[in-house]
């Protein structure tokens, strides 16, 4: 029966599972496509259990995660979920059926990985971070029986960047530096074993990144200079070595961004703009070297924005509107080349909103407001899709934030109210799925600011008017809370 005819009929199919293996894949991606999750999960685990003693077991585990894979290409992550989860089941019987297998132990690792990756772009960093350990625990045992194994070496180093990613996400930098010097000094031993090997001085590049992130994420603004300044040493020596791997130059152009990131806090904006400036000369050559490279396309777009930032921070609003409006040609024409790229409409909002600053930085409420409302009309349709997206939550709870901001610039203090309420309501919501997480709770004193700053001025706009008082100045978002809060 054809995995089309198949769909039609459930129950038969679920009652008579075929020992094709291939079909029985096959069948079980067809529910997920017709949106079947449960029926499709009810055909892996019979797949499973008809497989799991002959020597197949490994080729459905390997194709469960091929069948994941197609789906995380389509964004289609709940489906690509039970697809790894079931592979993952089949992966913990093998192992424990021959403990001593070390490529399953590893392939084992590798599942974890794969939805500790899928977890995290969901926003459920929980979940991820349980991923990543239950995959750090294989391989910290995988590398203890053969350090000599360089492979081996390099997946624990990669796995502990990714809990250090987690654990940066959640506000927890300090734990997330343990982990990226854990990998760091992974990273090192391997480049020392053989100095010559590139991909192994590109890991050691991003392990110095990573650990320049969480200093920066503790306001160690210095250190994080010296450790991107060490990457992008490292960067300079690859790009010189082979100037037309354009790997290596995008990589030049990310450390360009960090070191401006780490300027910027330092408030250096001068050398901060430099610096993106340097990282905005490496996109556009890559860019203009293959237009088709949508990679290359969204890295313009981001350099843009990044420049835009350090312009509206210097005042220059019509420089940053320029930049922005460069960037957001770009975020546009993303979109309509693939409007099911979750992460590219993410990216277009954020560029409606940055042109929605630039304009309030310009008292333009009017031209921001529509700005913001755009924007907010693209994480709406996201947060719809999926719920559960922490990410797209957080997103939202911003753009109600903007708005809010933008009806304070035009006076309408009832309706700022509304929206900083909306945003309000997203945080508590987070911050009840995951109370320690400081970066929700920051969100959320932010808003009271504001919202106490507002309900100070609706008391006093209503003293003046039963006393009849000259009307005050129209109060602006920045006259509410201290600039630092302005999200």
């Amino acid at each position: 029966m054809e995995a089309a005819e198949a769909v039609k009929y459930p129950e038969i199919v679920l009652e008579n599972l075929s020992e094709d293996l291939e079909a029985t894949l096959q069948l079980g991606y067809a529910w997920i496509r017709r949106g079947s999750l449960e029926t499709a999960r009810d055909v892996f685990d019979g797949l499973t259990c008809l497989h799991l003693e002959s020597g197949e077991a490994q080729q459905v585990g390997r194709g469960l995660n091929r069948i994941g894979e197609v789906l995380m290409e389509l964004v289609d992550g709940p489906g690509a979920l039970i697809a790894y989860r079931a592979g993952l089941e089949i992966r913990k019987a093998l192992t424990q059926r021959d403990p001593n297998n070390t490529d399953w132990q590893r392939e084992l690792s590798l599942t974890h990985d794969k939805i500790g990756i899928l977890l995290e772009a969901q926003g459920d960093r929980r979940g991820a971070l349980a991923a990543y350990s239950d995959g750090l625990e294989i391989r910290n045992n995988l590398s203890q029986r053969d350090p000599n194994n360089t492979e081996w070496q390099r997946d624990l180093s990669w796995t502990l960047d990714r809990i250090g990613d987690v654990l940066t996400a959640q506000g927890d930098f300090s734990g997330a530096l343990s982990a990226y010097r854990a990998g760091l000094e992974i990273a090192a031993s391997l480049v020392q074993r053989d100095p010559e090997h590139a991909e192994w001085q590109r890991d050691l590049s991003i392990s110095h990144n990573t650990i320049g992130n969480a200093l920066l994420g503790q306001e160690d603004s210095s250190g994080a200079l010296a450790a991107y300044r060490t990457g992008l040493e490292i960067r300079k020596t690859l790009a010189q070595r082979d100037p037309d791997n354009t790997e290596w130059q995008r990589d030049l152009s990310i450390s360009h961004d960090k070191i401006g990131h780490a300027l910027q806090a330092q408030g250096d904006s001068s050398e901060a703009l430099a610096a993106y400036r340097k990282s905005l000369e490496i996109a556009e050559i890559l860019a203009q070297r293959d237009p088709d490279n949508m990679e290359w396309q969204h890295d313009l777009s981001a350099s843009y924005d990044q420049v835009g930032d350090v312009l509206l921070a210097q005042g220059d609003c019509p420089g940053a509107l320029s930049a922005y409006r460069a960037g957001l040609e770009i975020a546009q024409s993303l979109v309509r080349w693939d409007p099911e790229n979750t992460e590219w409409q993410r990216d277009l909002s954020i560029s409606h909103n940055k042109i929605g600053d630039a304009l309030l930085s310009q008292e333009d409420s009017s031209g921001a407001l529509a700005a913001y409302r755009t924007g907010l009309e693209i994480r709406n349709a996201l947060t719809q899709q999926d719920p559960e997206n922490a990410k797209w939550q957080r997103d939202l709870s911003i753009s109600h934030d903007k708005i809010g901001n933008a009806l304070v610039g035009q006076g309408d203090s009832r309706k700022a109210r509304a929206a900083y309420l909306a945003g309000l309501d997203i945080l508590e919501s987070l911050a009840r799925r995951e109370p320690q997480n400081s970066q929700w709770l920051m969100d959320q004193a932010e808003v009271l600011a504001k919202l106490g700053s507002l309900d100070c001025l609706m008391a006093r706009n209503v003293r003046r008017d039963y006393l009849g008082l000259a009307e005050e100045p129209r109060s602006t978002a920045a006259q509410l809370v201290p600039a630092r809060v302005l999200r």
